[in-house]
């Protein structure tokens, strides 16, 4: 069998909008899409567009964003490994003021603990920088734990639980992050998915300004 090219799309309404490290940047909800190709060796591509509910229009609020990123995964032995850089643009999509530069790498390593329960331990290391100066580096590792479920043919939950560090330098404070994600998982196709999740962002350092957060979304996918 010859190896394709792969495509994916998804599409998700979540209820509001959290950043990856716990920041409320929009309290309405939001549309997030997703279009992602993969090589056979690997090596992928792909972008996500995020945009308000607001009827506010692109460039309107913080909810407003596009994302593109560049990088490859695969196995190392009995490891999965995947590393890529991305650049966020922020809000002013015709301008680089405040955007983010970021390099990210993550190890995992998969045990079947069951027929249908599957662990995956994992570790994730992001630096980020703020354009056009490149003048911080902000870093964020995660240790965590990930968990598949296949519940009935068709459906299948997956968990991903997560401790992160964030320096904070220099926007915002440092600190401890609990962050967790559910989903369940439900195959209409061969190649359509759709899963209702629940996302939560808390921090579990005392003087952190930022407030436990939990996002609602729903999720469709064609690959």
């Amino acid at each position: 069998v010859v190896p394709r090219v792969k495509f994916s799309l998804s599409t998700s309404i979540v209820s509001k909008y959290v950043s990856p490290h716990g920041h409320l940047l929009s309290d309405e909800p939001a549309l997030q899409s997703e279009f992602k190709t993969t090589f056979p060796s690997g090596v992928f591509a792909g972008m996500v567009w995020s945009t308000g509910l607001n009827g506010g229009g692109l460039s309107s609020d913080k909810a407003d964003e596009i994302d593109l990123s560049f990088g490859w995964a695969g196995k190392v032995g009995d490891f999965a490994l995947s590393a890529g850089v991305s650049y966020f643009n922020f809000v002013e999509l015709d301008s680089l003021d405040k955007d983010l530069a970021i390099a990210w790498a993550e190890l995992g390593r998969s045990f079947k603990v069951s027929e249908s329960h599957t662990l995956t331990p994992f570790l994730r290391m992001e630096e980020r920088w703020r354009l056009p100066d490149f003048d911080w580096a902000r870093a964020m590792p995660v240790v965590g734990l990930k968990h598949s479920w296949d519940v009935v043919p068709g459906f299948s939950l997956t968990q991903r639980l997560g401790l992160m560090y964030d320096s904070g330098v220099p926007v915002t404070d440092n600190g401890l992050l609990l962050q967790y994600r559910v989903g369940m998982s439900c195959k209409l196709s061969d190649t359509c998915t759709l899963e209702p999740f629940v996302r939560v962002s808390a921090p579990l350092t005392i003087d952190d300004d930022r407030k436990a957060q939990v996002i609602v979304g729903l999720s469709f996918s064609i690959r």
